[in-house]
């Protein structure tokens, strides 16, 4: 539970600075969601791990 509850910050925050990060990323979009996006185009993900880097704000 308290996963969910830090990646509901960090949700938060991608969508607060994604308009600019679109233009300083040149398109680049923070919060899709990139699983779902590969599931919706006929793929299937076996394992899947995810990580913050080190050091990298939250």
């Amino acid at each position: 539970m308290a996963y969910d509850f830090v990646e509901q910050g960090v949700q938060r925050w991608q969508k607060r600075i994604e308009p600019v990060w679109k233009v300083i990323g040149v398109g680049c979009h923070l919060s899709r969601d990139i699983p779902a996006l590969i599931r919706s185009a006929g793929f299937s993900i076996d394992t899947l791990d995810t990580m913050y880097l080190p050091k990298s704000p939250k």
